[in-house]
């Protein structure tokens, strides 16, 4: 299995001045390398179809409406699933005596993870280089976790301008984390994508 992970939000709780409300971390997941492929080839055509250079990196926030929609439905044939944790801070703000400063990465990324990893096999895990070194050790702890002879766990660390499937990761966080806002596009990329989303876990 081989996972893609990336996030929208922050992970800031001051959400009167000017942090996220909710933070998603979102899962882009494929059975079968083959499959990676298939997808990572689409966009490269999608590409050179609408003239778009090389080096451009697709990234949900900079995109207008039309142009997410139309590198989503490049996609949405593929054979792929997503799985994805949704944290809504303004309810837990609201909860009495929670005094919280920041989320803590590692034990989101931990239920994510614990989610996706239920059977035997080997699981490859790719995020953006730019995540922080919080959630690089959790990897590793996680690693140690469920080291035995019939689970494996692979982690590469990349830099999202040069991978395409990490610009994906980065256009199904943007998509679901959208659907949760008041704007009146709010569910039209979510339903582009809606039948591949397997799981989420809303915190």
């Amino acid at each position: 299995m081989i996972i893609f992970i990336d996030e929208s939000g922050d992970p800031g709780f001051k959400v009167s001045r000017g942090s996220s409300r909710y933070f998603v971390l979102s899962c882009l997941i494929f059975d079968d390398e083959k499959k990676m492929v298939q997808m990572n080839e689409d966009i490269i055509n999608f590409r050179r179809l609408h003239k778009i250079p090389d080096n451009y990196e697709f990234k949900f926030n900079n995109l207008s409406k039309e142009n997410r929609c139309a590198f989503l439905n490049n996609i949405k044939n593929n054979s792929f699933i997503i799985s994805a944790l949704i944290v809504d801070k303004g309810a837990l703000i609201s909860n009495e005596g929670m005094k919280i400063k920041n989320l803590n990465y590692e034990y989101l990324l931990g239920i994510l993870l614990d989610k996706i990893i239920t059977t035997d096999g080997i699981y490859d895990l790719r995020i953006d280089g730019s995540m922080t070194k919080n959630l690089k050790h959790v990897f590793k702890s996680r690693i140690r976790k469920y080291s035995s002879h019939k689970i494996k766990l692979h982690m590469h660390v990349l830099n999202s301008k040069n991978d395409l499937l990490i610009q994906v990761a980065d256009m199904i966080a943007g998509s679901i984390a959208k659907n949760l806002s008041s704007n009146n596009d709010r569910s039209v990329y979510i339903d582009i994508l809606r039948d591949h989303i397997v799981g989420e876990i809303v915190l």
